[in-house]
């Protein structure tokens, strides 16, 4: 997900905004484009692990890259939400905040049912 919106980003920024029902300068591609790049290295990160984790080490690298997705992510949504509370972006960002912590607290709820499923 965050692969294919980082690319659109990059490429077509307006496009990509207007299919995110978000509104973003016109004159801000330059801006838009860098966001892009920082949310394709985010989706790309997960390529970094390999294959499906059938084992211990593919496993564990997975759950490092969950780990890392879920602080950046969390980190976004508070970040968004503050910003539309305090009216520094528009409500349509809002949906960027609930995606952000709702994939992020699917990757943590995973993983803490990985982490007891092992004790």
């Amino acid at each position: 997900m965050d692969g294919l919106t980082g690319l659109l980003l990059i490429l077509t920024p307006s496009f990509t905004f207007r299919l995110m029902s978000i509104s973003f300068p016109e004159d801000c591609h330059v801006f838009a484009s860098y966001l892009g790049v920082f949310v394709f290295s985010v989706g790309m990160a997960h390529f970094l692990t390999g294959g499906f984790p059938v084992d211990r080490v593919a496993r564990e690298r997975w759950k490092t890259i969950w780990l890392i997705t879920s602080i950046v992510r969390l980190s976004v949504a508070a970040f968004v939400s503050a910003q539309v509370i305090l009216g520094g972006l528009t409500p349509g960002w809002a949906t960027v905040a609930v995606t952000d912590f709702g994939v992020a607290s699917l990757f943590l709820f995973l993983l803490r049912r990985q982490a007891l499923a092992i004790k």
